[in-house]
């Protein structure tokens, strides 16, 4: 019988070079927390994989959508690590990056503009409370769609009318979506992506 192969070593990162800056007052951005509420409760990936472990595809996805060039990072410390940060509450629309004591890959979702954010984890897309995570390392901003003296967060949000379609088309009335339950995590996140 041949020999199972050993499991592939977890790859650890020097975030010695993470920019952590501060917060520069802008606002939010309302296409890309849209197009990540448009996934809030799915459990599988589009391939019928369960989503989790995969945080770093969610937000490539989300991107895509939102019609926001973003590379495909292998991992969400590499995208983190790959340009400055800022410190505290972040944005609607605004991805929010944790470090390796999340995960030995680290975790990314997209903020909400209340302190909760949607991300990939052991439910599915779930919205989760990430202000009191020790592993939160900060967020950073795609482009802007509203003045940071009127912050976009997640209840006009989730009021707002559905964007037209980015083909031209018409676009159908939306049903005004739920109010997202907020799952507490407690101070540490869970142990997947």
């Amino acid at each position: 019988m041949p020999a199972t192969p050993p499991p592939a070593p977890v790859p650890t990162l020097d975030s010695s070079g993470l920019q952590i800056l501060d917060n520069p007052g802008i606002g939010g951005n309302a296409v890309i927390a849209r197009a990540a509420l448009r996934h809030s409760g799915e459990y599988y990936r589009p391939d019928g994989v369960p989503w989790v472990g995969w945080c770093e595809m969610y937000i490539g996805n989300v991107m895509n959508e939102a019609g926001i060039v973003h590379p495909r990072f292998a991992s969400a410390i590499l995208d983190a690590i790959n340009g400055p940060l800022y410190r505290g509450l972040a944005p609607a629309g605004s991805l929010v990056f944790f470090d390796q004591r999340a995960n030995p890959y680290g975790h990314v979702g997209v903020a909400l503009g209340d302190g909760t954010m949607l991300s990939a984890l052991g439910g599915g897309i779930v919205r989760t409370a990430y202000t009191d995570w020790v592993s939160y390392l900060g967020w950073r901003p795609y482009g802007t769609t509203a003045p940071a003296e009127e912050p976009l967060v997640i209840t006009p949000l989730l009021n707002a009318p559905a964007s037209p379609p980015p083909d031209g088309g018409s676009a159908t009335p939306a049903a005004v979506l739920p109010t997202l339950p907020v799952l507490d995590t407690g101070p540490t996140m869970p142990p997947y992506t």
